[in-house]
């Protein structure tokens, strides 16, 4: 995982020097308190992280956690030692989710951190499912950066078993004239099959689908994932695997 490491996204385009080392930032308190002391960082992070509506002690130390780690593994260890609430806690995922869509490109930093968050404590998970239905809910006011972005961490999720598949069933699947939603499926649906890490784990992600939700999948697969399966024998096969479990036949 050596080429897991943040986006930088806030000064794209610029060479990025910390103005010191991992090893020398500040660690948070890790005694249990209702205000976070805030990690040492540049005033320019600061400023960024009052126009990204940190408007809290609590998001402002995530979010500087987040963008000052040096890899996901060092960024889980900070949050944590932040010692927060359980309440607190579900501004870590809702900033992690802020911050993925804000990248230019998908970056993986985000989705390894959120699943070892959520093999850490089961209410990440149940949080990431209420802040992606919410994001859902506003999807018409994505950009297509954004929208692309949080559909490969959730598929990621899906894949690595952080989320069930359970969490599109929000989605009307056999819309097919709404441009987002189709790419958020695809995107979604595309990520989780060729990120699973065998056909086995395909076919328990898709087996666990409601009833209500079967119908749906099996469309979108053919309809959204279908068309990009060429010259991806991985995509093809993981399709193939992820109908045959969502066939009431066998796994009804």
């Amino acid at each position: 995982f050596s080429f897991i490491f943040i986006g930088r996204w806030w000064l794209v385009g610029a060479a990025w020097q910390s103005s010191s080392s991992s090893s020398s930032t500040t660690i948070p308190s890790t005694s249990t308190t209702t205000t976070p002391s805030i990690p040492d960082a540049d005033a320019a992070i600061l400023t960024l992280a009052r126009q990204q509506g940190m408007s809290t002690s609590t998001r402002r130390a995530i979010f500087i956690i987040l963008l000052t780690s040096t890899d996901f593994a060092d960024a889980y260890i900070r949050l944590i030692k932040l010692s927060l609430s359980n309440e607190q806690e579900r501004e870590i995922i809702r900033v992690l989710f802020h911050c993925c869509g804000q990248e230019a490109s998908f970056n993986p930093y985000y989705a390894h951190l959120a699943v070892r968050l959520c093999a850490y404590k089961h209410a990440f998970a149940i949080t990431a499912t209420y802040t992606f239905w919410d994001f859902i809910k506003d999807i018409q006011n994505a950009t297509p950066r954004r929208i692309l972005n949080i559909a490969s961490l959730v598929g990621h999720m899906i894949a690595h078993g952080s989320l069930g598949i359970n969490v599109l069933k929000t989605i009307d699947m056999h819309v097919t004239d709404d441009e987002r939603i189709g790419a958020l499926v695809r995107v979604v649906l595309t990520s989780a099959l060729i990120g699973a890490p065998s056909k086995e784990a395909i076919g328990e992600v898709f087996g666990k689908a409601q009833s209500a939700l079967r119908d749906g999948l099996m469309f979108a697969l053919d309809v959204y994932v279908r068309p990009y399966e060429k010259g991806n024998e991985g995509l093809r096969e993981g399709r193939r695997v992820a109908k045959a479990a969502l066939r009431p036949d066998v796994f009804g």
